[in-house]
């Protein structure tokens, strides 16, 4: 366990947390109520301690990956000057340098802030080509429903929809609405 982490226990700046504090009464071999009661943790013997069975962490902390700033402008760059489908996430792009992406937006939030806006601007695009194609299922089922002589209700029509859900947007409603109108519905 870091020292750090006993530290704030210490000083009362952070609280142990439950499955910390039984892994201890496990290594400890006493109850809770034993460990979270000082009086009778002091009357303890702790023999059964020894330094085999504590354990240092087997990994060691790497050392900082030293920034390279040109070479991550320049990706930067070509990530927003390309028109891969899909847009890369600032996520991927920071996963894919192989640093982390608070670090990328300290240096270079403007870009940051454009490989988001052109991510986003795809999955608006996206929805508003989804809305479209369900107002174009919607009149071509209405029409279908009508030609069968059968009354194309909402709950009939959203059993045969592709994704159903979509009537939920205001624009495939219309598209109905205004469908069942031009067939005198």
């Amino acid at each position: 366990m870091p020292k750090n982490t006993l530290w704030m226990w210490q000083t009362g700046k952070a609280l142990p947390v439950l499955d910390i504090l039984i892994k201890i009464c496990y290594r400890l071999e006493i109850s809770l109520l034993d460990l979270l009661k000082p009086e009778q943790l002091v009357a303890k013997s702790f023999t059964k301690i020894s330094h085999k069975t504590i354990r240092r962490s087997p990994t060691l902390r790497a050392s900082p990956k030293l920034f390279d700033a040109n070479q991550v402008q320049d990706t930067l760059l070509a990530i927003l000057a390309s028109d891969n489908q899909p847009p890369l996430t600032m996520e991927e792009v920071a996963t894919g340098l192989g640093y982390n992406r608070r670090t990328i937006f300290s240096h270079f939030p403007d870009l940051c802030r454009a490989i988001s806006a052109k991510y986003r601007s795809y999955g608006k695009a996206c929805h508003t080509e989804k809305i479209q194609q369900s107002c174009r299922e919607v009149k071509q089922i209405v029409l279908k429903l009508h030609n069968q002589g059968e009354y194309p209700s909402e709950a009939r029509v959203s059993e045969i929809m592709t994704h159903p859900g979509y009537l939920r947007y205001k624009q495939v409603r219309a598209a109905l609405n205004e469908t069942r109108r031009e067939i005198g519905v």
